[in-house]
């Protein structure tokens, strides 16, 4: 068997160098693609707990603490305790924060030139891919 004809192999690679073509474009802005994730999410939705935001990037609160003190440091967010239950922890965005959204639309055209794809096959690809995601962790609960 070759290694390139194996899904999980194709996948960890073109992780691997998406997450470094990211960085191509989000060196200058000194963010890392976590980061970048952070700022999508707050950016659709401001104001969500800790739990939140790690339940939608599969990250753990152990991972992602850490990452947002690294932002709340560069006064991209705001972590605040939530008024009615004190152990919740909500973030939000600062103007800084706020301003780096105006990068996006320059930063899409030129992956999907970096890709060779269009908007519309980027996102039939990306819809495939979670439909993997979602067929592996139905699988994986399935043998637990």
């Amino acid at each position: 068997m070759n290694i390139n004809s194996i899904l999980c192999f194709a996948l960890y690679a073109t992780s691997r160098s998406m997450g470094q073509l990211y960085a191509t474009y989000l060196d200058k802005y000194d963010l890392t693609y976590p980061q970048l994730l952070i700022l999508f999410l707050l950016w659709d939705k401001e104001g969500q707990s800790i739990k939140e935001l790690g339940s939608q990037l599969f990250l753990d609160t152990g991972t992602l603490t850490p990452l947002l003190k690294r932002m709340e440091k560069k006064n991209l967010v705001i972590r605040k305790r939530n008024t009615d239950d004190e152990r919740i922890v909500q973030i939000f965005l600062t103007p800084d924060g706020n301003k780096l959204q105006k990068m996006i639309p320059k930063m899409a055209d030129s992956m999907l030139c970096d890709l060779g794809m269009n908007a519309e096959e980027v996102a039939q690809m990306a819809g495939k891919i979670h439909e993997i995601r979602s067929n592996i962790d139905n699988a994986i609960q399935y043998r637990l």
